[in-house]
Formats: C-alpha cells, structure tokens, sequence
C-alpha cells in the first residue's frame, strides 16, 4: 500500500480513498487487479471521496443482501469525487460513506 495524507500524494497507478469530503482525514491507496473487501481493513461504509489514477474503470460496491441487488457506482479513468454525499444512490440518498467492496 501507498501512504497518502493529501491529495497530492495520490500518486498515478493508484486509487486513492479518503474517509471525509475533499480529500481529507485518513485515506487509504489501492492498485493491482482483484475485489478489495473494505470490511478487511476496516474501511466498510468509511469512504466519502475518492481519486481513481489508474487506467482502468474502477466499480464500487454497495453490498446487499439477496434479493435487493449489489448497487454499483463506477469511477472511471482520472475520474474523482470530492463528496460522494453529492452523488445519487439507486437506493435512496447518497454514496456517502456506503462502499463496502472495491474492483480494480
């Protein structure tokens, strides 16, 4: 993992997370192929914006349980949310703090 603190250090190649809105307090770094479950490392339902530097689209993932389905919200290549409390969730308010599952 990648230590970022600012947005700056959000270097290409990564996905880059932060537990509040633009770009602040604990953040978090991800790159390489694979489904990140967030529960692992303690970041379920933490993330409020996020930096995708990769070159490929990224989904995120509001994990349901059967029947309701997974709501995804994709992010793609250089694509960035400063408040994801901005952004409409299918399943009534916002992204805000609702990302269980990242893939890269």
């Amino acid at each position: 993992m990648h230590v970022v603190r600012t947005l700056s250090d959000c270097v290409n190649g990564w996905l880059c997370v932060w537990e509040w809105p633009e770009y602040s307090g604990a953040a978090r770094s991800f790159r390489g192929t694979g489904v990140y479950n967030l529960g692992d490392i303690g970041w379920r339902d933490r993330i409020s914006s996020i930096w995708n530097r990769t070159n490929v689209t990224v989904v995120t993932f509001d994990s349901r349980t059967y029947p309701v389905r997974d709501r995804v919200l994709y992010v793609d290549p250089s694509e960035a949310y400063r408040d994801l409390s901005h952004e409409p969730h299918d399943g009534g308010g916002s992204w805000n703090n609702k990302i269980d599952k990242i893939g890269i």
